[in-house]
């Protein structure tokens, strides 16, 4: 074998690398985006809970609503609201189930893909009862040897050529998604700035009123926060390891094993001494305290509210655990009032 040949191989296996390194790479994107699509999703499932609780609050709310003042600030604010909300869902909606074939938005410049990749096209479409059950009728639609008999027909141009095309359907579809996902967090952001404003005009209106003590329900379970307090300390600190504690803003299964303990602490003690066990409940401990361990929404509240520029200063990192463990209080204070 020549230097020349060695030297083209080399390249050629480098360029190779490149192209599925950048495949790897724009999938695990597309993962965490969907992962992103179903914690919006999820928000809203709590957000149903919180209306369902508060009810009663609403119907107070809502029922002097005639063609007054009142009726002309807080309608507005109730579309909006409910076009925030459909806007999100729907946008997370699309991230995880998509409807788009990425193949039509590619422009391959007259060049053919023979789907080897990533093979997916099966012999009969399913629907009806196939959906349910499959028939040995329903296989993939290329067959081992003509799926040879392709590969075999490649040359190294070619098998490049197949790589790019779906490097770049790929990167098709996790720009699509990261563009759905961001919008669909924009909105619930919207969502929760026109709930901030109702609350400031009702809790003025109430206090000229001075109906604010009967408008809302102040009735908190302090059996159930003193609980939930303790547990917060036993799963935040007594059981939380220092690896999980450096590395939970970073990588996901510290993360995901700290707040499961957490949460399963909680539960515990919940049911232990106030007999309480509630899927709902459990379900907002963990998913609230994924999103503000995660450390991007207290990096946000650190740079746009508290105005520090460099987060990542190790001399601003007390300010980042107050901001850490509010949050988690905020969240405990909320369960509390709620259930």
């Amino acid at each position: 074998m020549s230097d020349n040949e060695i030297v083209y191989k080399d390249i050629y296996k480098h360029k190779m690398d490149f192209i599925q390194k950048a495949i790897d790479d724009t999938q695990n994107t597309i993962r965490f985006t969907d992962a992103k699509a179903g914690a919006v999703i999820g928000f809203w499932g709590i957000i149903a809970t919180i209306i369902i609780k508060m009810s009663d609050s609403l119907k107070d709310i809502a029922s002097p609503l005639t063609l007054t003042t009142h009726s002309f600030i807080i309608l507005p604010l109730f579309i909006l609201m409910l076009f925030f909300l459909i806007k999100s869902v729907a946008l997370a909606y699309l991230v995880i189930v998509p409807k788009t074939n990425p193949a039509k938005h590619i422009d391959m410049d007259n060049s053919n893909s023979q789907e080897l990749y990533f093979i997916s096209s099966l012999s009969k479409s399913l629907a009806g009862r196939s959906l349910y059950r499959l028939t040995e009728e329903i296989k993939l639609k290329h067959s081992t040897s003509s799926y040879h008999e392709k590969m075999s027909k490649l040359s190294h141009e070619d098998l490049m050529q197949e790589l790019i095309i779906e490097l770049q359907k790929v990167s098709f579809i996790r720009t699509i998604k990261m563009e759905r996902v961001n919008n669909a967090i924009n909105a619930v952001i919207s969502f929760l700035i026109l709930v901030l404003i109702l609350s400031f005009y009702l809790f003025g209106r109430s206090l000229v009123n001075g109906s604010f003590n009967s408008m809302i329900n102040w009735t908190i379970n302090i059996e159930l926060l003193a609980v939930l307090l303790i547990g917060h300390l036993i799963g935040d600190y007594l059981l939380q390891t220092d690896k999980q504690a450096i590395r939970k803003n970073t990588q996901w299964i510290p993360l995901i094993v700290h707040c499961a303990v957490y949460t399963i602490v909680l539960l515990i003690l919940m049911y232990l001494l106030l007999g309480i066990f509630n899927w709902t409940m459990i379900f907002i401990i963990f998913f609230t305290h994924v999103i503000i361990d995660k450390g991007e929404i207290v990096s946000w509240w650190a740079r746009k509210v508290k105005g520090i520029e460099d987060v990542s200063k190790e001399t601003i990192r007390p300010v980042l655990m107050a901001i850490d463990q509010t949050f988690h209080l905020i969240v405990i204070f909320f369960i509390s009032y709620l259930f």
